[in-house]
C-alpha cells in the first residue's frame, strides 16, 4: 500500500516537473465543445465562429447561426484566415494642386 502511495506521489511530482499544467480551458456552447488557451491565467478562446459563412444563397440575408462542432471539440487556439476583400482606391476624381 505504501509502495501505491509512493509511486502515485512520485508520477505527479515528475508530472508537475515537467510542465504539465491545468488542462486547457474548455467552453461549451450550443455548437459543441470549444477548447481555447490560457494567457497570463486568463482563459483565451480565438477564432470561434459567430455566423455561417455568406456565401451562396446566404450572401445578401441575415446571419444564420454557424454549423455544429460534431462530437469531437473544436480548437479556438488560432484565430481564422483574414478576409479576403480588396481594397480599390481611385484617384480619378481628385484635383491636385500644387
Amino acid at each position: 500500500m505504501i509502495r501505491i502511495a509512493l509511486t502515485a506521489v512520485l508520477v505527479a511530482s515528475l508530472s508537475f516537473a515537467l510542465g504539465a499544467g491545468p488542462a486547457d480551458p474548455r467552453a461549451v456552447v450550443a455548437q459543441g465543445t470549444l477548447v481555447g488557451t490560457m494567457d497570463n491565467g486568463v482563459s483565451v478562446f480565438r477564432g470561434v465562429p459567430f455566423a455561417a459563412p455568406p456565401v451562396g444563397d446566404l450572401r445578401w440575408a441575415p446571419p444564420r447561426p454557424p454549423a455544429t462542432y460534431g462530437s469531437a471539440p473544436r480548437p479556438a487556439t488560432a484565430f481564422g484566415a483574414p478576409a479576403s476583400g480588396r481594397v480599390v482606391i481611385s484617384f480619378t476624381n481628385v484635383d491636385v494642386k500644387g
